[in-house]
């Protein structure tokens, strides 16, 4: 397995439900307040491990090349990353719009 399924592995390791879903390995109990349930509390802990995951807009060329990416959290004019590629699709023949998830920064544990 690559580091990726590997820290995907352990994260669902240390989430094993108890109680039905109810709770979980890591001290995690469902709270009605809160609403969610446990696969989406193991849903958010994966995507903490992989160092928080945001969604790259980009005009694709059919060799793979692009322009972009847009980062919907990183750019000037925040959340508007689609719109940033779309216009690029607009005024680039031939491009397509495709998007992908970007990771952030993790640390590394020795």
């Amino acid at each position: 397995m690559n580091d990726a399924e590997n820290l995907i592995t352990d994260v669902l390791v240390r989430h094993e439900p108890l109680n039905g879903g109810d709770s979980c390995d890591c001290g995690w109990w469902w709270d009605q307040a809160e609403g969610r349930n446990h696969p989406e509390h193991v849903a958010a802990e994966i995507v903490k491990a992989l160092g928080g995951l945001t969604r790259a807009w980009a005009a694709v060329l059919p060799d793979d090349s692009y322009f972009g990416p847009y980062h919907e959290a990183y750019e000037i004019r925040r959340n508007e990353a689609r719109q940033q590629a779309e216009a690029d699709v607009a005024e680039y023949e031939d491009s397509a719009l495709k998007s992908r998830w970007v990771s952030g920064w993790s640390e590394v544990q020795p």
